[in-house]
């Protein structure tokens, strides 16, 4: 009954399709009707679900479905990354597009909906194994592609693959220089050697599959940060490398250490994360969004602007020098990276893939508005440099009586 009434509001709500385009079927725009319509659906699928499996006692191929419904967010995720993937197709068949030969319509756009759909079931699926021999493929193909680029930024010069405004500012896509191509290059090479370790040295953990995909996107996120052609995009990019961080880190939860690595590693990130946002936010109200191909015109800009009485420059400056502060673990916001030796191996050797040294990364993208603001050169320069000596000293210093030559 339920379902008979979501299907009946949405098609009376099609009715006024004539009135605003809002009344439409598009599952793109998220309309009403489209809404309503995929409930009414998902209550009838739920129906034929538990009458098959709990009154009829059918078992056979659900726990396919059921690996689906235990990873609903990821499952929801991975429908447009597959779809982005299918329409790389006219570029790599030369202009033809496959899909657009099928024709338009709500039939042809509901069977396409189902093949990616059962594509992202089929994926979720996989057992361990199987996803460490995909995750390693998929890291060897992001080197091979990083390589590509590198090669071609240094015979050419810069690239990019941008969506721009008319008068030529970036508003989202990537773009990749002579450094930036060396960045992602390494960043996918050390991705490279942890997928492969981590395959082996998680072969019989239970939540392997779980640490493989997420260093997989751990990865990926990283190297947008390197080659966000925007700031919001590095923000976007930067955010969710520290969401898939925090995760990876609390591997091993509900062990107490885990669990108390993971709350201080986010409580961290929330920090560096907070002024990376304020940053941004600042360069949005007084010169809009940062492109990352002209950091130095943009720098200049906003070395002519204020806000709340404070040189615009130097504040971001200043945010991005903190922001990088908690990424790279540096005095006094260091402590969360020791506790992630609670982490499995692999984690360790992945924060070293562009996470961990992220003040190093925001310093290189954004050097014109550091070299802008001698404070926040400053700041940047003393914490590294006082990290380093806390380092040292801590190297020195022997161990506290209490901890036995086991632990050691």
């Amino acid at each position: 009954l339920y379902g008979c009434v979501l299907a009946a509001a949405a098609v009376l709500l099609h009715s006024l399709h004539d009135i605003h385009t809002m009344f439409y079927y598009n599952k793109i725009a998220a309309t009403p009707p489209w809404c309503l319509l995929s409930s009414a659906w998902t209550v009838l699928v739920w129906i034929v679900l538990y009458w098959l499996i709990e009154m009829k006692g059918v078992k056979r191929g659900t726990q396919t479905i059921a690996s689906a419904g235990q990873n609903a967010l990821f499952a929801f995720i991975l429908g447009p990354i597959v779809y982005s993937l299918f329409a790389l197709l006219p570029v790599i068949l030369g202009g033809f597009d496959p899909w657009g030969w099928l024709g338009s319509g709500f039939a042809v756009g509901l069977w396409r909906s189902l093949f990616f759909a059962a594509a992202a079931i089929w994926l979720l699926d996989l057992r361990a194994p199987a996803a460490a021999r995909l995750g390693v493929a998929a890291s060897a193909a992001s080197l091979v592609a990083a390589v590509g680029v590198l090669v071609v930024v240094a015979l050419d010069g810069p690239i990019d693959a941008v969506v721009e405004t008319d008068d030529a500012q970036a508003l989202l896509g990537l773009s990749a220089d002579r450094v930036g191509g060396v960045l992602i290059t390494l960043t996918a090479l050390v991705g490279l050697v942890v997928q492969s370790y981590a395959s082996r040295s998680l072969h019989s953990d239970p939540r392997a599959r779980r640490f493989l995909v997420l260093a997989l996107v751990l990865t990926a996120s990283t190297i947008t940060v390197a080659t966000a052609a925007t700031a919001s995009g590095l923000v976007v990019a930067w955010v969710i490398s520290s969401l898939v961080l925090v995760a990876l880190v609390g591997h091993r939860a509900p062990w107490p250490p885990a669990v108390a690595a993971q709350q201080r590693t986010g409580w961290r990130s929330l920090i560096g994360d907070a002024a990376l946002h304020a940053a941004l936010v600042v360069a949005l109200l007084t010169i809009g969004d940062i492109d990352m191909r002209a950091v130095a015109a943009d720098a200049a800009a906003l070395d002519a602007e204020r806000i709340l009485g404070a040189d615009a420059v130097a504040t971001v400056a200043l945010l991005l020098a903190l922001a990088g502060v908690a990424r790279s673990a540096l005095v006094p916001i260091h402590r969360w990276l020791p506790s992630t030796l609670a982490a499995p191996t692999p984690v360790s050797a992945l924060l070293h893939a562009g996470v961990v040294n992220g003040a190093g990364v925001l310093l290189i993208r954004f050097s014109p508005i550091y070299a802008s603001s001698v404070s926040a050169m400053t700041v940047a320069f003393v914490l590294g440099l006082v990290t380093a000596l806390v380092a040292l000293v801590g190297h020195r210093a022997p161990w506290p009586p209490a901890v036995d030559a086991q632990q050691r």
